[in-house]
């Protein structure tokens, strides 16, 4: 399968034989013959010369002249560029300027459409330059991050942007948020513990790659990777060698071209033949055989189509919908089957508590986003916040999210908490989260509040609060919270539990679930494909329980494979699986490209949707790739 060129190959096989997440930070800093204190100026300066900037080779755009005469590149065009060139030679000037004037205006209007979205697409890809904060020698200075090299120790701070693929040497409540890398929804924590080799990208917890972004915390990392030899240059080469596919309308073009092409020469031999037989002048018979041959050649052809797909095309910009080439809008036309990514194209890359476990009762909590606008609910009946006051008082205080910015975790809870009236309480102190102890607590007057992972959380409890009653955990408490828990889980929420300590005491208060709820209007739009006989899947970088909760919500339902499952297929028994898989979890770029081949390879017309950068190699593989801004 012609997926990727030598040169990646090459490329992939050379930087993946270090594993860096699976050596502890000695051997790693050892190996890149760095120290905590940073790389000297003069062993950068070194470096840089001979591994060159921390930049991406990218593809140059393409030139105004080629284009123009791309738009000659069809067989249809060749014809009456043939027709034109005989009308001149028979002096036929008449027919000669009138198909070199309708080639010449198919060619500008396919031209200006064109350009006009080239120039657009390289706008949309212009980035700021980037810096980066770096310990050279132990002296804090901030660098371009086109200067960075491998042995750099980085500072990196919530708000900034990951310059290069780093190994975390130093972390404080560091957590990145890689949705546009590994299609992972929720901020990653990061550890500096070594883990193990065959770990998948979405979890390598002591990893922190460029093109990412540190939500919150800060930390230390020494740069492993820079430029094309980085996860999203891995991802660009596959971008730049992912083969070029005609697309149904060039095809059906280059069947009449040929089609035509052969009824025409049958024409011409049929006329010089009877009229030789007729014992006509041989010259006068091939005159009228090349006149019957521009005749049949319907010259108004490459330029009514053009016209047409100009016209679909200019609807398309009033929808907000920005299109590259022309003959991609009729290709929309013949699409069977429709690809998208999970995170921030079916969802809304928003996290929103939906159910919460409190005094010993299941409450549903309404609306979406980071927004107020909400109730909440006990058996379908709205219910008083003021009950379980103390629960979202806890997830007010114990975070650091406002309502503007702030870990899509945390800002889940706080909006939770303002749709009941909950109080942020005065700070004296706080315990910040850490990937290993898994909790964060905050101290205020008189108490001091937790939140964290379940098992963590109950294990530290002694005693449960029921509505501002107190009494001493049991048994059937641990068991019906784990239940609940576990529910939770099921249906892809994401559990955190909150608690209380008084007097030395600690307190169980209760649960909260949340999850990247659907964008509105995705579920009318996977039924309104049914409908027109298009069947969606979905391919995510997202763990396989959330894909399938999701693909519930939004009406793609069934079995889900994995990344791994499809490293054990072949190119055969993956055409197979394709036929009724619709759901693909914890994905990667390449993985994309081979289900968007295998589906191709079974006569579909695929589409591909997605706003990541995984997601650009499936993007270009696809026969229409719909990149979402």
């Amino acid at each position: 399968m012609h997926l990727v060129g030598k040169v990646f190959k090459q490329n992939f096989i050379e930087h993946t034989v270090m594993i860096y997440h699976s050596k502890e930070v000695k051997e790693v800093l050892i190996e890149k013959k760095s120290s905590v204190e940073g790389l000297s100026e003069t062993e950068a300066k070194e470096r840089l010369n001979n591994l060159g900037e921390n930049k991406l080779v990218k593809e140059k755009g393409t030139p105004p002249w080629r284009i123009f005469i791309r738009q000659f590149k069809e067989s249809v065009i060749y014809i009456l560029l043939f027709a034109a060139t005989l009308s001149f030679v028979l002096k036929e000037f008449l027919d000669a300027w009138v198909i070199t004037a309708i080639l010449v205006f198919n060619a500008i209007l396919g031209f200006a459409q064109e350009y006009k979205a080239e120039r657009a697409v390289e706008l949309l890809k212009k980035l700021t330059t980037l810096s980066a904060k770096v310990s050279r020698g132990g002296v804090l200075k901030e660098i371009p991050s086109s200067a960075l090299v491998p042995g750099d120790i980085v500072i990196l701070e919530a708000g900034d942007k990951v310059p290069a693929d780093m190994r975390v040497i130093e972390s404080n409540n560091l957590k990145t948020n890689e949705a546009t890398l590994t299609g992972e929804s929720v901020p990653c924590s990061k550890t500096i513990n070594s883990i193990a080799k065959d770990t998948d990208l979405a979890e390598r917890k002591n990893m922190v790659y460029s093109g990412t972004a540190v939500a919150t915390g800060t930390g230390k990392a020494v740069v492993v990777e820079t430029g094309m030899s980085t996860e999203i240059g891995k991802i660009t080469a596959l971008v730049q060698s992912v083969e070029h596919i005609e697309t149904p309308l060039q095809i059906k073009l280059k069947q009449l071209g040929k089609v035509l092409t052969i009824l025409v020469i049958i024409i011409c031999v049929l006329v010089v033949g009877i009229g030789l037989l007729q014992h006509n002048p041989f010259y006068a018979m091939v005159l009228t055989a090349v006149s019957l041959a521009v005749a049949a050649i319907p010259e108004g052809l490459p330029a009514v189509v053009t016209i047409c797909l100009a016209l679909s095309v200019q609807r398309m910009i009033k929808k907000n919908a920005l299109v590259k080439k022309l003959k991609s809008v009729e290709t929309l036309g013949d699409i069977t089957v429709i690809c998208s990514d999970k995170t921030g194209t079916l969802t809304k890359n928003e996290m929103t508590v939906r159910k919460l476990f409190v005094n010993n009762t299941s409450v549903d909590v309404t609306g979406y986003g980071y927004t107020t606008e909400g109730e909440f609910l006990i058996k379908d009946k709205k219910t008083d916040p003021r009950k379980f006051r103390t629960l979202l008082d806890i997830a007010a205080s114990c975070n650091n999210a406002t309502e503007t910015v702030g870990d899509p975790t945390e800002k889940a809870l706080l909006f939770c908490a303002l749709k009941g009236d909950g109080d942020r309480l005065e700070r004296t102190g706080e315990i910040p989260f850490d990937a290993d102890k898994k909790f964060m607590a905050t101290k205020h007057q008189n108490v001091t509040f937790y939140k964290g992972a379940v098992e963590v959380i109950l294990a530290k409890c002694s005693m449960v609060d029921l509505e501002g009653k107190t009494r001493r955990i049991l048994p059937k408490d641990n068991i019906k919270i784990n239940q609940v828990n576990h529910e939770m889980a099921s249906n892809a929420l994401r559990v955190l539990a909150l608690a209380y300590e008084k007097r030395g005491n600690i307190f169980f208060v209760g649960l909260m679930g949340m999850i990247d709820p659907p964008k509105e209007g995705v579920q009318e739009a996977v039924r309104l494909c049914r409908i027109a006989g298009i069947r969606p899947v979905m391919i995510t970088g997202d763990h396989p329980i959330t894909a399938v909760a999701i693909g519930r919500k939004i009406g793609v339902t069934g079995k889900a494979l994995t990344g791994h499952d499809l490293d054990k297929m072949d190119e055969k028994a993956l055409q197979k699986a394709v036929i009724d898989t619709p759901i693909f979890a914890r994905t990667s770029s390449t993985h994309k490209v081979r289900i968007l081949r295998a589906l191709q390879a079974n006569g579909e017309i695929v589409a591909m949707t997605g706003d990541g950068i995984n997601d650009a190699p499936a993007l270009k593989s696809a026969d229409v790739g719909v990149a979402m801004a």
